[in-house]
């Protein structure tokens, strides 16, 4: 796992009235945690605020408050006398109290801070060698790791240029870590977990039917959280090969085995590309206009054509119903009224079969083979309707009614696609709504939103558009639908995969 650099506290803590906790610890390895060396080891400076009491020592006590700092006297002269100090350059050193190599420094700079500082470190407390220079421009912490790693027992800040001189310089703590020195005793929790691995993306395992996700430290598990694409990827961890090379974006959810409330998600997908069964060549038919998008496509050489010959080819009973809405499709769309026939296909026919499982394509996904037939294959009869509607768009497209040979999967990207009606406003007789309806399932859509009643306020015109023996004075007097008529209308968009919803305003 990559070493974890994050800000333990924010300029936020100006804010605070209340003293904070310093974290006193940073990522390394594995799911470890480095220790502070500086906490609440002795502190000396060159100089204090008088009166505050906030010497050096307020600066490792891993308390970061605006009453636990190191305050340094005003730079420069004014009075009282006693408040300034005239030597720009000032310091504070902490004793580690033996000698560690030194990988990080964190310095949680005070609104006083230091525009021009030097990070120094010293074996004995006398003799200091320069570290690293930088500068602070407002209040937050800073974490020093952009140096090779050292030996010192003793770490030094010496502030050499004020950003507002009559404040001096001022540090809320100061944290000095080796990456050699962990906390054998300390718990990560499954946030800090997840915030090394949330980026990292997992491997397809070898027989290519799961992910390998990104190992844990003893005592967590992971699993898939999230993913943009259940059919290839899903959340139990179930590959299914692709047409064509793609990409999917997942979350992960990590799990403390120790304690089930603790419990952290990704913020972030992690990206990985399935590899795909075929190999797309440019000689390969670009993939068709439909409507939505079909998800994967294989393009092939050559078209397909459909004639007035051609036939709707079932093998199974169950599959009747979807024929004949295909023919339906056909007949109102393109003006061909093809056969439906139980049997083996032939060339120029559309052949349905329920094929493969709702684990593979969902419970509306369907497989389109564009060859000398057309072969729609799905586990579930919606899916074969919705493969018809999609031949029947690409047909329409084509003068000659042709369609490109290709392989297609197709399944939704939303499980919900809705869209909403309002004859509270304006009046649609049923058998238009029905006509509209109809429209909305050859695109896909499987939701139909009925707004039946409204009340404009300016023009006060209101409108019921169901009948109502309880109360028949709300009746729209321009436009209602009978109870019976409008069951009807629902029982029937069911044959087409459209739940109508229904929408009553009410105070």
């Amino acid at each position: 796992m990559r070493r974890l650099k994050r800000a333990v506290i924010g300029a936020a803590v100006m804010l605070l009235t209340l003293p904070l906790c310093s974290l006193g610890e940073v990522s390394a390895a594995g799911g470890v945690k480095l220790l502070n060396l500086a906490l609440n080891k002795p502190a000396t400076e060159s100089s204090v605020y008088p009166g505050s009491g906030k010497d050096a020592t307020k600066a490792v006590d891993g308390i970061v408050s605006a009453d636990s700092r190191w305050s340094t006297k005003r730079l420069g002269t004014g009075t009282p006398a006693e408040q300034w100090d005239e030597n720009v350059e000032q310091w504070m050193t902490v004793d580690l109290g033996q000698e560690y190599g030194i990988t990080q420094v964190n310095i949680n700079w005070e609104a006083a801070c230091a525009t021009k500082y030097t990070l120094q470190g010293s074996l004995d407390g006398q003799e200091f060698f320069d570290v690293v220079d930088g500068g602070a421009s407002q209040a937050g912490e800073q974490q020093l790791t952009d140096f090779e790693k050292f030996t010192a027992r003793y770490i030094r800040v010496l502030c050499r240029e004020a950003k507002t001189a009559k404040y001096g310089y001022s540090i809320y703590e100061l944290e000095v870590y080796s990456e050699d020195v962990i906390d054998d005793s300390y718990q990560p929790t499954a946030a800090d977990v997840i915030a090394e691995v949330e980026n990292e993306a997992p491997v397809l395992a070898e027989d290519g039917k799961s992910l390998i996700l990104p190992e844990m430290p003893e005592g967590y598990a992971i699993e898939l959280y999230g993913t943009d694409n259940a059919q290839i990827v899903s959340k139990d961890n179930k590959v299914c090969q692709p047409l064509v090379d793609m990409p999917v974006n997942v979350m992960y959810k990590v799990t403390n085995l120790q304690d089930a409330e603790d419990t952290a998600e990704s913020t972030v997908d992690a990206l990985l590309t399935v590899p795909g069964k075929y190999t797309a060549q440019a000689s390969d038919n670009e993939k068709p206009n439909v409507v939505p998008g079909l998800r994967e496509w294989k393009g092939q050489e050559g078209s397909f054509r459909l004639t007035e010959n051609s036939r709707i080819v079932y093998g199974e009973e169950s599959q009747r119903e979807a024929a004949e809405m295909l023919r339906s499709y056909l007949e109102d769309m393109l003006g061909i009224e093809a056969a439906i026939v139980q049997g083996e296909p032939q060339t120029g026919d559309i052949a349905l079969e329920n094929a493969y499982t709702q684990e593979e394509l969902g419970p509306e996904g369907y497989y389109l083979e564009i060859g000398d037939v057309v072969k729609i294959s799905a586990p579930t009869k919606q899916g074969l309707i919705y493969g018809g509607a999609s031949i029947t768009q690409i047909l329409s497209q084509s003068d000659d009614l042709s369609a490109p040979r290709g392989l297609a999967r197709d399944y939704p990207q939303y499980e919900v696609r809705a869209g909403m009606i309002d004859v509270g406003r304006m009046y649609i007789p049923l058998e238009y709504l029905k006509e509209i309806t109809i429209y909305m399932s050859y695109y896909k859509m499987n939701e139909a939103h009925i707004h039946i009643n409204d009340y404009w306020g300016q023009s006060g015109y209101s409108a019921f558009r169901l009948e109502s023996e309880v109360y028949p004075s709300i009746v729209a007097k321009d436009g209602y639908y009978t109870k019976d008529a409008y069951r009807q209308y629902q029982k029937d968009m069911k044959a087409y995969g459209i739940d109508v919803i229904t929408e009553i305003d009410t105070p």
